[in-house]
């Protein structure tokens, strides 16, 4: 802890290229908007935030992580405040009078990995392998307060049942017919029926980021990033455009936090742990899935699993078009 007049540094390991050119493109002070004992939020205009974290599962272009491990206090606990102004100096990010970023300029800008080449994609059987891996490892998250019900109620109970009879009152529950109208424009290509449903989900949920916003988010960033890894370049304009309707919306109903990662999906920045699962499900064996799969479930206690349930109806749903298209094809 800082005593006295010293500046208490924060040293970096990793920052984001985002993460960069904002802090340094500053023209008038930032602010501290959410500390945590794990991270804080530094808020820049209206809706961008930069996240600073000790988590390097967390790392994404728009994220600082910070070198933490002889740390035993938590970032609230030494006393980052919300509300605190934020500067970016000519070596350092002064936060108040109290602490620094330390050096920014002189590390490692992040960035995210490329997307893989056509040449590398799986077959879709194997694909669909890759799917039921992370569809039974988002089981094991042991929170059902978010959205992870969604995918057990379906084999527990039955497609049809869910709609015949009547179902518990959990978040998951009620969510669902929000969720189903959302994909159901989406499989019709139906940019306005997208949006409209959207307005009925955005902002519901359990956590810092709802856990609506973080299954949009993982599906936002599934099919635009699964569209140009699969070579579907005629529906990757549509993904651009109803990626671009949900962040407008966002923008207008749910937390700054939520807003702001689903401004991330938009541009398809989002961390590390979600753009690898996309990767390993399309290009990976069953076993780097897993893995990768684990990383995701366990950030937070519901959000991993929820961005994960994201990626698992986005993924599923570019594979059943691509089906449909080869049916088509082998008829024609």
């Amino acid at each position: 802890m800082s005593k006295g007049n010293a500046i208490e540094q924060l040293n970096v390991k990793t920052i984001g290229v985002n993460a960069y050119q904002t802090l340094v493109n500053l023209k008038s002070p930032a602010s501290i908007e959410g500390a945590f004992e794990n991270s804080f939020y530094i808020k820049v205009g209206e809706y961008e935030l930069i996240r600073v974290t000790r988590y390097e599962q967390y790392v994404s272009a728009s994220s600082i992580i910070v070198d933490e491990k002889d740390r035993h206090s938590g970032f609230k606990s030494i006393g980052i405040e919300q509300g605190m102004e934020v500067v970016c100096g000519k070596k350092d990010v002064l936060i108040g009078k109290r602490f620094a970023i330390a050096d920014i300029h002189g590390v490692v800008k992040w960035q995210p990995p490329h997307i893989p080449d056509s040449g590398s994609v799986r077959p879709l059987e194997i694909i669909k392998l890759n799917l039921r891996v992370l569809r039974d490892i988002i089981y094991t998250c042991p929170s059902r307060e978010g959205l992870v019900p969604l995918l057990e109620n379906v084999e527990l109970v039955g497609s049809i049942d869910l709609f015949l009879k009547p179902r518990d009152d959990s978040f998951a529950e009620r969510a669902r017919p929000g969720i189903e109208r959302v994909m159901w424009g989406i499989f019709s290509l139906d940019r306005a029926a997208v949006t409209e449903n959207v307005k009925t989900i955005i902002g519901l949920g359990p956590g810092l980021t709802p856990s609506c916003d973080d299954f949009l988010c993982g599906l936002v960033v599934s099919l635009k990033t699964g569209a140009t890894v699969l070579s579907m370049s005629d529906d990757t304009g549509f993904f651009d455009e109803i990626a671009r309707s949900i962040y407008e919306e966002a923008r207008q109903r749910t937390t700054v936090f939520g807003s702001s990662m689903l401004r991330e999906a938009r541009e398809g920045v989002c961390p590390l742990a979600v753009v690898s699962l996309i990767h390993c499900l399309l290009t990976e064996d069953m076993e780097q899935t897993a893995e990768v799969s684990k990383t995701l479930v366990r950030m937070g206690e519901t959000s991993g699993a929820d961005i994960a349930i994201g990626v698992f109806y986005g993924i599923r749903f570019l594979v059943s078009r691509l089906e449909n298209l080869e049916v088509l094809h082998e008829t024609a």
